[in-house]
């Protein structure tokens, strides 16, 4: 399960927004922190500084907070309607809240060098996050279903665990030598109603 916690930051923003009179106070949206877990092999991450036992934000990939995002521009893009923007980290390129009725998405988009272990890896990586059961070799293929981001041949992966009603779509994008993750995780309903959204994003993706 994934541990939501609020940095004090914002629960003063939100004490200041209710003292009334003065400025309206801009409002700084943060993303969760999750269990560290080593990386599942080297992958062609034998460069990436990753830090043992490291705490911190995680990229909701399960990734020490050692590893850092590739440096460099982010390609452009078009936000979809609704989506908020909340704050990156050295592990996040960048980050977006999408509210929901029954609790809120949310979207990371990170970046490293290699494969970060392969898609399997990753697949299942993703999976444990929502409760799931691994599944091998024989089985990815499946999950992989085919995408075209800025021209770039890229793989979309979607998983649901409709008992604990949350579910993860995200994308693999190969792209000079690294590897971008983009990923929309949450409630059920929520992902499901966001896909669209989702897909018009990653198809806005404009690398420089």
């Amino acid at each position: 399960m994934h541990l939501w916690k609020w940095m004090p930051a914002l629960a003063c923003g939100l004490l200041l927004g209710g003292c009334g009179g003065g400025e309206p106070e801009a409002r700084t949206y943060n993303v969760p922190t999750e269990e560290v877990e080593p990386p599942p092999s080297n992958g062609g991450m034998a460069n990436a500084p990753f830090a043992a036992n490291a705490g911190g934000n995680m990229a909701s990939q399960d990734l020490p907070s050692g590893a850092v995002n590739n440096g460099g521009n982010n390609p452009d893009w078009q936000v979809p309607e609704g989506w908020q923007e909340a704050q990156a980290s050295s592990v996040r390129r960048a980050s977006f809240v999408v509210p929901g009725d029954n609790g809120n998405g949310d979207v990371s988009v990170t970046s490293f060098p290699g494969d970060v272990g392969g898609d399997l890896a990753n697949v299942n990586r993703w999976r444990r996050q929502l409760n799931l059961a691994p599944i091998g070799a024989g089985d990815l293929p499946a999950q992989l279903q085919p995408i075209e981001v800025d021209g770039i041949e890229a793989k979309l992966v979607e998983m649901a665990n409709p008992e604990e009603q949350k579910a993860t779509i995200a994308a693999i994008v190969p792209h000079e030598g690294n590897t971008w993750f983009f990923k929309l995780t949450g409630p059920l309903e929520l992902v499901q109603s966001e896909r669209e959204a989702f897909i018009r994003y990653l198809q806005s993706v404009d690398y420089p």
